[in-house]
């Protein structure tokens, strides 16, 4: 039985054989959002920042944020749990030294010990919906990051529109703060509900922007510059940008 996030296999499986190379590519004109790229560029403006050194990214999916990082000058490295999508990052990487890591994050160990600089969430965590999976992960974090080391979050979050939510994707049902989709036939997933008597499993966590913060806390990641970008009706789920500080 396989975990929610590992749906992503299947996505990136249709987006090899359309020849779509990264995951907003599949309905947006850029590959990496604008609104992380400048929230890294304030980030690195920061005098506690480092700007060169070891960074790896979570969830780095095709790895095109790990490109970008490699190009600002650090040793790369990229971890997800899918192994179409490192593929197809390796084939997209070949002018870079980029190391790529296919691992299950939330059960394995990745990395060497605090070994990095920069840790970077590739809008992996809202994909962990299992408390005790998301404390395995920012735990996987701490552990990785030098003293004094960098934690960048990017996630969805709420307060989040629920009737423009329902209008926009009106196969997705929401509980509590997880967003559920519709399991196809072929697949099963841990944690499935059934509702209206048809199965969901769990794909997003949307928790209140401030319980990710006390997250990042209770995890010896101290918040030092947040960005909080709140819900409209054509964008129905908020964004929190987050730069830590490991303690």
């Amino acid at each position: 039985m396989k975990k929610p996030y590992e749906a992503h296999e299947n996505e990136y499986g249709k987006m090899e054989s359309a020849g779509i190379k990264s995951w907003f590519l599949r309905n947006r004109p850029w590959d990496i959002d604008p609104h992380d790229e400048h929230f890294l560029e304030d980030v690195f403006a920061q005098p506690w920042a480092p700007h060169n050194g070891r960074v790896i990214e979570l969830g780095c999916g095709t790895g095109p944020l790990t490109r970008w990082l490699a190009k600002k000058g650090f040793q790369a490295t990229g971890v997800d749990i899918s192994k179409t999508a490192i593929r197809m990052a390796v084939a997209q990487s070949k002018k870079f030294n980029i190391e790529y890591q296919v691992a299950d994050i939330c059960t394995q160990t990745v990395g060497q010990p605090g070994k990095f600089d920069l840790c970077l969430d590739g809008r992996f965590l809202h994909g962990i919906t299992s408390p005790k999976d998301r404390r395995a992960v920012l735990a996987n974090v701490h552990r990785l990051l030098k003293p004094k080391g960098i934690f960048v979050l990017m996630s969805m979050c709420a307060p989040m529109e629920r009737a423009a939510l329902a209008r926009q994707y009106p196969a997705q049902r929401v509980l509590k703060n997880v967003i559920y989709y519709p399991r196809p036939q072929t697949e099963t997933y841990a944690d499935t509900k059934t509702i209206n008597g048809k199965e969901y499993f769990p794909a997003r966590f949307v928790g209140h922007w401030e319980s990710l913060l006390s997250e990042l806390k209770r995890a010896g990641l101290q918040p030092s510059l947040i960005r909080f970008s709140r819900c409209l009706p054509e964008e129905p789920v908020s964004s929190l940008n987050v730069a830590a500080i490991k303690c």
